[in-house]
């Protein structure tokens, strides 16, 4: 028996129905496809079933290749590559049960969040021409493999962008301003009306800011 693997993460619940586009990305005709929505486990793979929780319906074909890439992976490296696309999109993804009360800033990185919502500020006049909406940035001691996070507004709740202490500590300030100005495009799109999304309007926008749209998550390396 394989054993199963599996991709956990909360997603809300989809409308639409994704075997057909998973088969046409290449999915192998022999596997069977079941749309969830299990409220822990975005994807899972084994004994000849893919389960996929239909939040990914509303995905571009770039995510629903990575389902695709993550069902065929033979090797670990191959799935490690499929699941950063899919954490990160489901990170994003409009509707997404929120998780409860928000993490706040550490006492002790109050000067790490004061640069980086300075640093908000200039990128906001330098590439969004100021219209986005200012924001304090928080730094999340939660965060161990993410680097950061844009969390959406809601009707009783802002916007937040937080960006992970490891990541700050560990890396150059300029990966972490790219880290910033990646969580910015996702405001903007919400600010914007758009689906928040890794999708062809974040791409366009990220490359006209200056940062690798590819570069949807990055896995801090352990010492």
């Amino acid at each position: 028996m394989t054993a199963a693997v599996q991709l956990g993460l909360d997603l809300p619940a989809g409308a639409d129905d994704l075997p057909a586009r998973l088969y046409a990305l290449g999915l192998d005709p022999g596997v069977r496809v079941a749309l969830t929505d299990n409220s822990t486990t975005m994807v899972s793979f084994g004994d000849g079933w893919l389960r996929v929780h239909r939040g990914y319906s509303s995905a571009g074909d770039e995510v629903v290749g990575a389902i695709v890439r993550f069902a065929r992976a033979k090797r670990r490296d191959s799935r490690s590559e499929a699941k950063r696309v899919l954490l990160s999109y489901a990170a994003v993804l409009p509707g997404r049960r929120a998780r409860g009360r928000r993490e706040a800033t550490h006492p002790a990185d109050e000067p790490y969040a004061a640069r980086l919502t300075e640093a908000h500020a200039e990128l906001n006049d330098q590439f969004f021409g100021g219209m986005l909406k200012p924001m304090t940035i928080g730094v999340s001691r939660r965060m161990k493999r993410k680097l950061g996070h844009y969390s959406l507004a809601a009707a009783d709740r802002p916007a937040i962008i937080a960006i992970g202490r490891r990541h700050i500590r560990r890396d150059a300030w300029e990966d972490v301003i790219h880290t910033l100005l990646h969580e910015m495009v996702h405001q903007w799109q919400q600010e914007s009306g758009l689906p928040v999304a890794h999708d062809r309007a974040f791409r366009a926008k990220a490359r006209e800011v200056g940062i690798d749209p590819r570069a949807v998550l990055k896995e801090p390396i352990s010492s």
